[in-house]
């Protein structure tokens, strides 16, 4: 599946609307260095205020400790990805915080794309992809600068409702890929709890209405429940792929 998506036209579309997306998100950047007020040390300043939260989140973890009662986002996704990508690349952490929303944002080509393929339609998917990539809002929480969040809330459950077509379609995976971008979309934003129960409420209804006599769609309901339980993400991934095996 993968190889031959890497060798098909597609690859490449979805890889210039990947490319499109990173490069509109620039226009923020020639923009705000046009004024010095927006810079400091050498560096564009973010422009939203939560930010400066994640951003001291991620100094502290790179420096190894935060002081009690003093509010700071240590170990808040954001927070954490900031601080690996810092520790891995020798980047500053002003850099990434300014450049990261360029790169994530963009990335919710990927899911439109495959979902439009696994349907057969892929070519309607790549349009989808080039629009959606700077559609006005989506474009606006997730530009350069924009140190926040958003930049991967919409594109994670994409992911899911990406694992829950291949679901439907009885294709490879579909209950690895649902269950670990569940996970993985509840660990970056925790408010994301009521659209991932609408999922896995629409495909449960789904399953007792076409599929109750066939195992595999209890199956992965019991993925995406684990998925959505409250214990460590770790024990819940690890739950998760040991169980696939």
């Amino acid at each position: 599946m993968i190889k031959s998506f890497y060798k098909s036209y597609v690859f490449w579309l979805t890889l210039a609307a990947f490319i499109f997306g990173v490069l509109c998100r620039f226009e923020w950047v020639l923009w705000a260095q046009g004024f010095s007020q927006f810079s400091w040390d050498n560096e564009l300043m973010i422009s939203t205020n939560d930010g400066y939260a994640f951003a001291e989140g991620a100094r502290d973890m790179l420096a190894g400790f935060h002081q009690p009662n003093d509010l700071s986002f240590y170990g808040s996704p954001l927070s954490a990805l900031s601080a690996f990508i810092v520790s891995i690349t020798g980047f500053k952490l002003e850099s990434v915080m300014i450049y990261l929303s360029t790169a994530l944002g963009s990335l919710i080509v990927l899911p439109l794309v495959l979902v439009c393929r696994d349907l057969g339609v892929a070519r309607a998917g790549v349009v989808a992809a080039f629009i959606a990539v700077v559609a006005n809002s989506y474009y606006n929480r997730t530009m350069a600068g924009y140190y926040d969040t958003d930049m991967l809330t919409i594109v994670l459950p994409c992911f899911v409702l990406w694992g829950l077509v291949r679901l439907v379609l009885r294709l490879r995976f579909g209950s690895l890929i649902a269950s670990l971008a569940m996970l993985a979309n509840m660990w970056w934003y925790p408010s994301s709890i009521n659209l991932n129960l609408a999922f896995l409420a629409l495909f449960t209804l789904f399953v007792l209405i076409y599929r109750r006599r066939e195992s595999e769609g209890y199956f992965a309901i019991s993925l995406m429940l684990i998925a959505l339980c409250a214990f460590s993400e770790l024990l819940r991934l690890g739950l998760i792929l040991l169980l696939c095996v």
